[in-house]
């Protein structure tokens, strides 16, 4: 009796494995191999990061390679990794032989100093394309740090704090100032350059982060007596506004530094 269920199991096991290699031998015949799946259409989107010839090397997709001989989502994982200029990447399979490639590129925000860097809207470091115009972004000073940017790191810090001026900046229509220049060495200031005669806006550190403009938000509802919240965007967005509003006046025009006080509402001229 043992021993017949001894030969029953080794059958039984020989059998899952002469399944497995039946199917996979299968498997070969029907797609791996198949030449109906060889990739006869490549469709790769234009990009400033990217030239299509790199694309086709990171990724070794190209036409006559079997569309089930790779996975979609490791070569985008490679390609993105080895283009740190692109914020994203989609590969489509279409049988019997079609995929696209679709890139989708960085663009940049805020550039680190003089250097060849910039970050985008998300903190994300990346190279200058100097082919393209990017002369008017505003810059980034912090000469308390060695400037060393390395593509697809994210900005850190009184970094990201900036790099979130500069985005709620952008979004905002109707500012009276052109933004030239973001200065963070300041303890308690961040510093505003504008394009008139590089003049000077100066904004509150505390008053600026999530932290300070929490702390705001519970003097204020104690004066109103309701509830507010204030997040650091909203008080970026205050803040930009009074400065806006005073350099727009006749009286600001000789003026070359503005301090902007959240807490008094009060933009403060010298």
């Amino acid at each position: 009796m043992r021993l017949k269920a001894i030969l029953i199991t080794l059958g039984v096991m020989f059998a899952c494995i002469g399944i497995f290699y039946g199917w996979q031998g299968l498997k070969t015949a029907m797609f791996t191999q198949n030449p109906q799946y060889e990739i006869k259409k490549l469709d790769i989107s234009k990009s400033n990061a990217v030239k299509e010839q790199e694309v086709i090397k990171f990724t070794g997709i190209s036409e006559g390679v079997n569309l089930f001989s790779f996975s979609a989502a490791e070569k985008r994982r490679k390609l993105l990794e080895s283009v740190p200029n692109l914020s994203d990447v989609r590969i489509v399979k279409t049988l019997p032989d079609k995929v696209k490639i679709a890139m989708t590129d960085r663009l940049p925000v805020l550039r680190l100093g003089d250097t060849d860097f910039a970050a985008d809207k998300d903190g994300t470091v990346m190279t200058l394309d100097w082919e393209q115009k990017w002369a008017f972004l505003p810059k980034l000073f912090d000469s308390s740090r060695k400037q060393n940017p390395v593509p697809g790191q994210k900005l850190e810090g009184k970094a990201a704090q900036a790099l979130a001026i500069a985005n709620v900046y952008n979004e905002m229509d109707g500012i009276s100032f052109k933004l030239n220049g973001i200065l963070v060495d300041a303890r308690f200031y961040v510093i505003l350059q504008t394009a008139e005669g590089r003049r000077e806006i100066r904004l509150v550190w505390e008053e600026l982060t999530s932290r300070g403009a929490m702390r705001k938000a519970t003097s204020d509802s104690k004066t109103h007596g309701g509830p507010e919240e204030l997040t650091s965007r909203d008080a970026i967005r205050e803040a930009l506004e009074m400065a806006s509003e005073a350099m727009a006046r006749k009286e600001a025009a000789g003026l070359i530094c503005l301090d902007v006080m959240l807490s008094t509402k009060k933009v403060y001229g010298k």
